[in-house]
C-alpha cells in the first residue's frame, strides 16, 4: 500500500513508525489470552502484532483496499481474522471481545459517540476499551496545522468527557516523542534492577516520577465498566526498536543539516566570493581549450 499520510505503513521511517508501534506494543502488555478487536486496523500490521500475544483478534477498517492487503500479508497467522467494516457499524456480534483497540480513529469521524456505542455494543461486560486521540492544543492550536483527514480533534476535557459518557473508569496516559539520553540497570549481579522511571526535566533539581514537563501530543485511555480497575494502570512506557532506528534516523538527519549548513557557508564566504571570477575564466578557458 500505498503511505498516503492517513495510515501509518511499516517501512515509513522517522518519529511516526514509534508513535504507531508503541501504541500496540503497549496494548499486547494487556491482552494475553484475550479476544480482541482492533478497530480501524488499515494495513494491519497492529492487528498481526495483538495475534501474537492474544487469543483472536479481527481486525476491522472500511477501506476494501486495505482490507485486502491485510489478508495477503497477514494472512497466514491461524487466530489473525480480517473484515470490512465502519467504526460505528462494526460487523461483530454483540458482546463477542474482551478488548477492543482502537487507535487514530475517533478523530476521523463525526459520529464519534456512536462509535463508543458500538465498542460497548461488540464488548463483554468485563471488557475494556484502549483507544487514543492526537491532543488538539499540540497538534492543532500550538501548530496552526490542520489535518486534512481530521473531522473533529479533542482536547483532553473533550475526550475525557466522551469517554466518561460511555465508561465508568478512564484511565488516561500522554504520549509524545522525545529524544533523551536513557540510563538503565546493567545487572551484573550487583543489583536487582529497578522500577518505573525518575525524570530529570533539565534543570537538574527538579525530578518526576514520569512525568515529562511538556504536553502530550497524543492521548491513550484505558477504559471500563468494570469495578477493579488497578490491573489497568500502567506506568511510564518506553519503546525502543531493536535497532534504535529512530536513533539512525535522526542521526542522519543532523549529519545532512550539518553538510548543507557548511555548504552553504563555503558558498557565502568571503574568500569563495572573491574568487568568483577566476573560477569563471578557468571555465571559459577550459570550454575553449575543447
Amino acid at each position: 500500500m500505498d503511505y498516503t499520510g492517513e495510515r501509518y505503513i511499516p517501512g515509513v521511517e522517522g518519529g511516526i513508525a514509534y508513535e504507531h508501534v508503541h501504541r500496540y506494543a503497549f496494548a499486547c502488555g494487556l491482552i494475553s489470552g484475550k479476544e480482541v478487536l482492533d478497530i480501524a486496523c488499515g494495513e494491519g500490521y497492529g492487528s498481526s502484532l495483538l495475534a501474537k500475544r492474544a487469543k483472536g483478534v479481527i481486525g476491522v477498517d472500511i477501506s476494501d483496499e486495505a482490507i485486502s492487503h491485510a489478508i495477503r500479508k497477514y494472512g497466514n497467522q491461524k487466530n489473525l481474522e480480517f473484515r470490512v467494516g465502519s467504526c460505528t457499524d462494526m460487523p461483530c456480534a454483540d458482546e463477542s471481545f474482551d478488548i477492543v483497540v482502537s487507535f487514530e480513529t475517533i478523530e476521523h469521524i463525526a459520529g464519534q459517540k456512536r462509535m463508543l456505542d458500538e465498542v460497548k455494543r461488540v464488548l463483554r461486560k468485563p471488557g475494556i476499551l484502549i483507544i487514543s486521540s492526537p491532543n488538539k492544543k499540540t497538534n492543532s492550536d500550538n501548530t496552526g496545522l490542520r489535518n486534512e483527514f481530521h473531522i473533529r480533534e479533542l482536547y483532553l476535557a473533550e475526550f475525557a468527557n466522551l469517554l466518561h459518557s460511555r465508561f465508568k473508569y478512564v484511565n488516561m496516559m500522554g504520549q509524545r516523542l522525545t529524544l533523551s539520553s536513557y540510563m538503565w540497570p546493567l545487572d551484573l549481579g550487583e543489583s536487582k534492577g529497578s522500577s518505573g522511571f525518575v525524570h530529570f526535566s533539565g534543570d537538574y533539581s527538579g525530578i518526576n516520577v514520569s512525568t515529562p514537563p511538556f504536553d502530550p501530543l497524543f492521548f491513550i485511555a484505558i477504559c471500563s465498566n468494570a469495578g477493579n480497575q488497578d490491573e489497568n494502570r500502567i506506568n511510564a512506557s518506553l519503546y525502543t526498536d531493536r535497532n534504535d532506528s529512530l536513533y539512525t534516523y535522526f542521526t542522519g538527519l543532523s549529519d545532512r543539516l550539518t553538510e548543507a549548513l557548511h555548504y552553504e557557508a563555503i558558498l557565502n564566504s568571503w574568500s569563495w566570493k572573491i574568487t568568483a571570477p577566476l573560477r569563471w575564466l578557468r571555465r571559459k578557458l577550459w570550454d575553449n581549450s575543447e
